[in-house]
């Protein structure tokens, strides 16, 4: 599984989300040039911020973001003159190719009224339909090979289930 990341003049950055999210971000503000201790967010096509930067060090990246999907890197700062945070895309000319969609940004920022970067939707689900699902109490890649084998044979979540049930009881 792996997600674009699209940054400067239109550079494509290939990168997978199955790791940590400490280990995602240093390596994204690394070949992105950025310094470690700036505030790093992703924002999807349609505008929705992601919420990575408030996402746990050790959680996976991959609950957060879908597969095959483009993502543009957003700088996050607070604003001297107000309480909001400004939002800084990282992609060179993002009006002609994504045309309002730092407008729906700062729409959402000014609808949570709070000066604070409105709530991503968090999904703790890892299969590819936000399903939460765990085996021996946890979840991790293996339970998202297992949903993506499962979907792709057609198989109910509930089977996948009753299945994975035998066998964490052997």
């Amino acid at each position: 599984m792996f997600v674009v990341i699209r940054h400067g003049a239109d550079e494509r950055l290939l990168v997978n989300p199955l790791c940590a999210n400490i280990n995602f971000m240093i390596y994204v503000k690394e070949k992105l040039g950025l310094d470690s201790t700036v505030i790093l967010d992703l924002c999807d096509e349609s505008g929705m911020l992601k919420g990575v930067a408030e996402q746990p060090a050790m959680e996976y990246v991959m609950s957060l973001l879908s597969p095959r999907a483009t993502y543009i890197p957003i700088l996050l700062s607070k604003s001297s003159s107000t309480s909001y945070l400004d939002y800084t895309p990282l992609l060179d000319d993002m009006e002609t190719v994504y045309p309002g969609l730092l407008n729906k940004l700062k729409k959402s920022q000014i609808k949570s009224g709070d000066g604070k970067r409105p709530n991503s939707p968090k999904t703790h689900g890892i299969g590819p339909h936000g399903a939460t699902l765990t085996a021996g109490g946890r979840t991790g890649p293996r339970m998202s090979v297992a949903i993506d084998r499962a979907m792709d044979s057609r198989k109910s979540p509930s089977f996948l289930l009753k299945t994975l049930g035998k066998k964490t009881q052997r």
